[in-house]
């Protein structure tokens, strides 16, 4: 089999995920991604009061919906539906779109830092536990770790 030389071959390296899988792991978190988006995306736009239960139970929250909230909602709904865009472009060339999927994992990066440093405005404000919100932390670095581990991996498109 002929090798690009370009390509560095992380399937041959030590303890390393065959590039099979590789891919398969970062098109399962894409897809899901993509998925979450939309849904939350479009409740949040069209049905924020569906958004706030769902939240509850998803999220741990507590959200009563005022005309602020509820603005707040369908903005982040927008923002949502955007980052499904971004997904949807990448899902299908995660090659060519690696620098998308490194930007999403970001994204869910800053989420987790959020989450944490503003924990006190998130627990009096929304009246998340903090196992719940550790959870949900735990979550967002899962993906981004296997949105920047999996693509890492895929060969770099020529120039």
């Amino acid at each position: 089999m002929r090798r690009d030389p370009e390509v560095v071959d992380v399937e041959t390296a030590p303890g390393s995920m065959p590039s099979r899988r590789r891919r398969l792991a970062l098109l399962a978190v894409v897809w899901i991604l993509l998925i979450y988006h939309v849904g939350i995306g479009a409740l949040s736009m069209f049905f924020p009061l569906v958004t706030a239960e769902f939240a509850g139970s998803f999220y741990g929250t507590r959200l009563e919906l005022d005309a602020q909230s509820e603005y707040m909602l369908k903005a982040l709904g927008m923002y949502a539906l955007f980052v499904a865009s971004v997904l949807g472009i990448a899902v299908r060339d995660p090659e060519r779109y690696r620098a998308l999927l490194v930007a999403v994992a970001g994204l869910q990066l800053l989420r987790a830092f959020s989450r944490l440093a503003y924990f006190d405005v998130l627990s009096s404000g929304l009246e998340v536990p903090m196992g719940r919100n550790a959870l949900n932390v735990a979550l967002l670095v899962a993906e981004a770790a296997v949105l920047i581990a999996c693509s890492r991996s895929v060969p770099t498109p020529p120039a």
